[in-house]
């Protein structure tokens, strides 16, 4: 059986209830497309997909065998929004937090889990785009909202999920945490 699991990290109520706010400016603008749940929203630091079972429970555990090892924990500062890939052609609509201390954060966990290097950039993700209907006037909304403060939040811990498919999105299972120091 596969489990698709990821790493993350949550940001505050606080910045939730204001990338939310956006993302409700967003869903007037009749978009073909998905948007993350408010209380769904974090940050990305690891994503493994879909996972045998027994390389989930091999990966938890070196997961866990991270406690104590971490870094400090610090602020981590939401601003400014974005596309992925890029504007001409809009997959990703996201709020963003870029710091040293999140990137190092995110190579040490990568590199306790075996995962590969890739190109990071911490964000939350508001929606991904299913369509091209309407895309100008999210572009003009994100515009409007390029250096969007969304405000700060503290970042002592992070967590391994398991996520779960389904009809009316995904459903997430909190299956560890590890507290940074």
């Amino acid at each position: 059986m596969e489990m698709r699991c990821f790493v993350a990290l949550e940001p505050s109520g606080e910045v939730k209830a204001k990338v939310g706010k956006l993302a409700e400016k967003a869903g007037t603008l009749g978009l073909q497309a998905n948007f993350v749940k408010t209380d769904q929203l974090h940050v990305t630091l690891v994503f493994l997909g879909e996972i045998p079972e027994k390389v989930a429970q091999e990966k938890l555990a070196a997961f866990k065998a991270l406690e104590g090892k971490l870094p400090k924990a610090f602020e981590l500062h939401f601003q400014k929004t974005g596309f992925f890939p890029k504007e001409e052609f809009v997959k990703v609509f996201w709020a963003g937090c870029d710091s040293k201390e999140l990137s190092d954060l995110q190579a040490m966990v990568a590199t306790a889990l075996g995962v590969g290097e890739k190109d990071f950039s911490g964000h939350l993700t508001i929606c991904r785009i299913k369509g091209r209907k309407n895309l100008d006037k999210l572009v003009e909304l994100r515009k409007e909202n390029e250096d969007a403060d969304f405000g700060k939040c503290h970042v002592g811990k992070i967590v391994f999920k398991k996520s779960v498919l389904g009809l009316k999105g995904p459903t997430y299972e909190d299956l560890a945490e590890v507290v940074l120091a």
